[in-house]
């Protein structure tokens, strides 16, 4: 995976488990372990949301 591109991008805390993963290259290619959407309110989406969203809309 890692020769193709995957990177594991963010850990827990105490780095006992992996929390996000992507392929950069990929026009969207994310993965998370967390709940961005506890962190999303109205007008105000969690960074995630909003990076799908964008690249969503690109041609």
């Amino acid at each position: 995976m890692k020769k193709n591109g995957l990177i594991f991008s963010a850990d827990s805390d105490g780095g006992k488990r992996m929390e996000m993963l992507e392929i950069p290259n990929h026009k969207f290619y994310l993965g998370v372990q967390f709940h961005p959407e506890f962190n999303s309110r109205p007008g105000f989406p969690e960074e995630a949301f909003s990076a799908f969203i964008k690249a969503s809309s690109e041609k």
